[in-house]
């Protein structure tokens, strides 16, 4: 089944074999190049009766004994089957003519060999019922292949003097992969335009028709004009980001469950004695307030299954269908010790906090408060910025710094000695003086693990890492996923018990 965004370049190429067929073809798609080979390998299936073809694939043909195996067998419409050994094409045997010795696989000469047998055999239609002159072959991802081999396939219709056409098809130009020496054919050119927004929708409403056809419980055909509002709304939130047919299909099937269960349970309510169970399209204002409640699982779907956070089935069972603002499950922290939700929150306060207020945020006063004592007391008044002055940005928008390694165990050790939980008599055994000493560099060994970790599981990123890990020099930045709603939550753990809001210099200056 074609792509409709595929169908000018496949009505273009349609119109070039008909009339005169160019010996070499090279279709360009920056965007869906396997959607691209894939449609054109549909579009060829159907006109098997008309076109002698061959599909390539520029990854698997590792070797030319592959390349030329595949091409060979596929003009001559042959599967090698494993009750006879796996045996490639040879002609006449079809008819069970014996033809040992034969191979066109061995370099170059017997390929081109090969193809002019595949043709003689083609134009005598032997028990086919029509003379195939014309050969296709169908070589997608070809900037995958061998830069010595582009030379004679773009000349295959010169040296096996045959009317055969090589199509190549790529995500890149043709400049872009073609040898520097030699005396290698132009193309003719067909660049396949971005998709718009009529074409996606187009094709995701295509899918589904053809999944309501082997799946109709879970894609009824009854809600096919349903799921194209559908599409199209999947289409205007997530457009601006990706153009990706494949990428697009995949987030609106993750979210269609959810949206065909709760279809489903409103079915139910309405009809409890309906033995059929026919699910009926909504009406036009439910449509559009159901178009409203999952447009924020749609952003979630997109933030979540684009960069492959989780899958469609954990997306899925994960998510919820009552709340329509709620972030995605990304935002959550996976389980960590006590230690590493500490550090996490430290490196939060460090990456987010002006390195010249640490003293003044998490320093402690004569009577032992820690932080933030004004002098003179009193609520502190913010001066405003005079006319023409530069605003400053607050970092939330600006996003991380990063800070070193000893400012992180300065906050570190400042949240430990006020929210740590006491641990009594935790030095009565270490007996002696060096005991101790032993005990306290077992912590600190600890802690510098736990930072290893963390910088492992990504949460931590290490910018610069110098040969030592406790080198003070060591610079470090909170990862993507440790979002200010992430490390609240942390912190309002019963373990944990840290008022964040306490220590963020942008939260009360």
């Amino acid at each position: 089944m074609s792509s409709p965004a595929h169908q000018p370049a496949i009505d273009d190429l349609t119109q070039l074999l008909v009339l005169s067929p160019p010996p070499f073809i090279y279709i360009t798609d920056p965007l869906n190049a396997p959607l691209l080979a894939s449609s054109l390998a549909a579009f060829f299936e159907e006109k098997k009766k008309d076109y002698a073809y061959a599909h390539v694939s520029g990854v698997a043909c590792f070797n030319k004994r592959v390349l030329f195996d595949n091409v060979v067998n596929g003009l001559a419409g042959w599967e090698p089957k494993w009750e006879d050994g796996g045996r490639n094409w040879i002609s006449g045997i079809e008819d069970g003519e014996e033809a040992d010795g034969v191979r066109w696989n061995e370099d170059w000469g017997a390929f081109i060999h090969g193809v002019q047998a595949v043709h003689n055999a083609n134009v005598k239609g032997k028990g086919k019922g029509k003379e195939k002159n014309t050969m296709v072959v169908l070589i997608d991802t070809v900037e995958k292949l061998d830069a010595d081999w582009l030379l004679p396939l773009t000349r295959l219709r010169e040296l096996s003097r045959t009317n055969v056409t090589v199509i190549f098809t790529s995500c890149v130009d043709w400049q872009s992969i073609r040898v520097d020496f030699g005396d290698a054919k132009d193309p003719y050119y067909i660049d396949v335009a971005p998709p718009t927004k009529e074409t996606t929708t187009s094709y995701i409403t295509s899918q589904y028709t053809h999944l309501s056809s082997t799946s109709p419980h879970t894609h009824p055909p009854s809600l096919t004009h349903f799921f194209t509002h559908y599409a199209t709304t999947v289409v205007n939130i997530c457009f601006s980001c990706t153009t990706d047919l494949k990428q697009l299909c995949y987030i609106a099937m993750a979210v269609w469950p959810r949206l065909l269960a709760e279809l489903q349970n409103e079915h139910d309510e309405m009809e409890e004695e309906d033995e059929e169970r026919r699910i009926v399209p909504p009406d036009e204002v439910t449509r559009m307030k159901l178009m409203r409640t999952y447009a924020g699982h749609i952003t979630s779907a997109l933030e979540t299954l684009l960069p492959r956070l989780y899958s469609s089935a954990t997306f899925s069972s994960c998510s919820s269908i009552t709340p329509s603002h709620d972030r995605p499950q990304s935002q959550h922290l996976p389980p960590l010790p006590l230690l590493s939700k500490f550090i996490l929150i430290a490196a939060f306060l460090a990456s987010t906090n002006p390195p010249k207020v640490d003293l003044r945020m998490f320093g402690r006063t004569k009577e032992g408060v820690m932080g933030r004592k004004k002098k003179g007391g009193g609520t502190r008044k913010v001066a405003r910025p005079k006319e023409g002055a530069k605003i400053p940005i607050p970092q939330r928008h600006l996003g991380p710094t990063t800070f070193s390694l000893d400012r992180l165990i300065g906050i570190l050790g400042a949240l430990m000695s006020e929210y740590w939980p006491a641990e009594d008599g935790i030095w009565e055994e270490y007996s002696t003086r060096t005991e101790r000493r032993r005990g306290v560099e077992e912590r600190r060994v600890g802690v510098y693990q736990a930072i290893t970790t963390l910088t492992t599981s990504h949460l931590l990123q290490r910018i610069a890492p110098p040969d030592r890990i406790d080198d003070a020099s060591s610079t470090y930045k909170v990862g993507r996923g440790v979002t200010y709603e992430a490390v609240l939550e942390l912190a309002r753990g019963k373990d944990v018990g840290v008022s964040l809001g306490d220590f963020l210099w942008e939260s009360w200056n």
